[in-house]
């Protein structure tokens, strides 16, 4: 079973909420009365990248599992400097934080987090984006042992549904692994 921190991934529902480096304590305290269960801290979109900036606002967070994730503006995120700047980032956050989640489309640094993340037991979610489309079934089925293979303890699929059959396609798979 994975964990995030304390919290164990058993199948029920967890609710993930989004947050940058403005949200004030009383915001936190806010979205765990309404039934919060992870941070998602989106240290991409915050607007002091420096490490030591984000590693005070992690300690915001003690006693709530977080999730880290540094999105590459390739997928969606607002990350504006090098891979190496990220992954030495990813790097000094991960004893703090209780996973992380990377594209696996960054394959210069997916293999490096996942490595990082391994030597000090803190699952990986491994995302795939598409802003266009939905992939198809067949497609996303091939991916997500691919991913696993990656290091991906949680394989994270966003994509632009067009359609009740997109919906359908992502509902099945969902329910297929």
């Amino acid at each position: 079973m994975i964990h995030f921190g304390q919290l164990a991934l058993d199948g029920s529902p967890r609710i993930a909420v989004p947050f940058r480096d403005g949200n004030d304590p009383a915001s936190i305290a806010r979205a765990l009365e309404l039934g919060m269960d992870i941070a998602e801290l989106r240290i991409d979109q915050f607007a002091n990248r420096n490490t030591a900036h984000v590693l005070r606002k992690i300690e915001k967070f003690q006693g709530v599992p977080i999730l880290a994730t540094v999105r590459s503006a390739t997928e969606g995120g607002a990350w504006p400097d090098s891979d190496t700047a990220r992954l030495e980032l990813y790097r000094a956050i991960l004893p703090q934080v209780d996973a992380v989640d990377v594209e696996w489309s960054s394959s210069s640094i997916a293999t490096h987090v996942v490595s990082a993340a391994r030597a000090l037991a803190k699952p990986v979610v491994l995302s795939f984006h598409d802003f266009t489309s939905t992939p198809g079934l067949k497609t996303l089925n091939l991916m997500a042992p691919l991913a696993r293979e990656a290091g991906a303890d949680i394989v994270k699929i966003a994509a632009m549904c067009n359609s009740q059959d997109d919906v359908r396609t992502l509902t099945h798979f969902t329910l297929d692994h």
